[in-house]
């Protein structure tokens, strides 16, 4: 079950390095796991799923994240290397939201829908903005290589 009685802090950490290892383990926390584990991750990511087909707000979010060229990249990079010549899903794009750029971010929205069944709109605006989705919006990250 997914954890939402904590703070994201891993991008507050001073070295880029200490920032990468409290992500991995605050990712690990938020999924209530001690070591990873694909299928924990993957039921848990389903069940927040569910949750978001219910926010007004979650078209807006899958949009938006479709639109970001490095998780758009990464994702068809991520489909190609799977050989896998199917239409990418939804929640594909959906779990592209926890990467390290965007889930200090999105963790704030999935505690708001989740508390309050409803995503503040100044974490909705500020994980938007993330994703490009704003004038004056930045990338969550530079282009990978081709």
């Amino acid at each position: 079950m997914y954890q939402f009685d904590f703070i994201c802090t891993y991008k507050l950490m001073e070295s880029d390095e200490d920032q990468e290892n409290l992500y991995r383990f605050q990712l690990l926390q938020a999924f209530d796991l001690e070591e990873w584990s694909d299928d924990i991750f993957n039921a848990t990511i389903n069940e927040i799923y569910a949750l978001f087909l219910k926010s007004d707000d979650f078209a807006q979010i899958l949009e938006k994240t479709r639109a970001n060229e490095c998780i758009d990249k990464f994702i068809l990079k991520f489909n190609e290397d799977n050989s896998k010549n199917e239409i990418i899903s939804d929640e594909l794009y959906f779990s592209a939201l926890f990467n390290y750029h965007t889930f200090d971010l999105f963790h704030r929205c999935i505690v708001d829908l989740y508390t309050e069944n409803k995503i503040k709109p100044n974490h909705l605006n500020k994980l938007l903005d993330s994703l490009g989705a704003t004038p004056g919006g930045t990338p969550p990250h530079p282009p990978l290589p081709n």
